[in-house]
């Protein structure tokens, strides 16, 4: 069997550097309080404390917009939060993959790719991430 691809839900890589910024906050924070500014350590923990509750609750709601295909050999596996659908080829009724490009400054630096699949009678949209 095939590993699962993940399809939506993606988060870059650097946003995750972004706990550390809090955490530099809430160090330089503990940094002025030990220098007696009492009002810029409160005032800079709470600002690292929101930043970073913040960041928590947008990757948690991030993680639960993932998806996954895995190919069987005979069909498909969607997996979503709501737990696994199992189709067969025979199930599909109609397919579409779009190619999306992604340009910085004149070349092409990614490409986003959306599968359409339409089984038994709904149409499920996924964007199969970059490349």
């Amino acid at each position: 069997m095939n590993p699962f691809i993940q399809c939506g839900g993606h988060v870059p890589k650097w946003f995750y550097g972004l706990r550390v910024v809090g955490l530099f906050g809430l160090g330089f924070a503990l940094l002025l309080l030990w220098q007696q500014h009492l009002f810029a350590a409160i005032f800079l923990a709470l600002a690292a404390i929101v930043f970073a509750a913040a960041l928590e609750v947008y990757l948690f709601s991030r993680a639960r917009q993932r998806r996954y295909l895995q190919d069987t050999g005979k069909g498909f596996v969607y997996r979503d939060r709501h737990g696994e659908t199992r189709y067969l080829d025979t199930d599909v009724h109609a397919f579409s993959l779009r190619y999306t490009n992604r340009y910085s400054q004149g070349p092409i630096r990614s490409q986003t790719r959306h599968l359409s699949l339409r089984v038994e009678l709904r149409t499920r949209c996924v964007g199969l991430g970059t490349e």
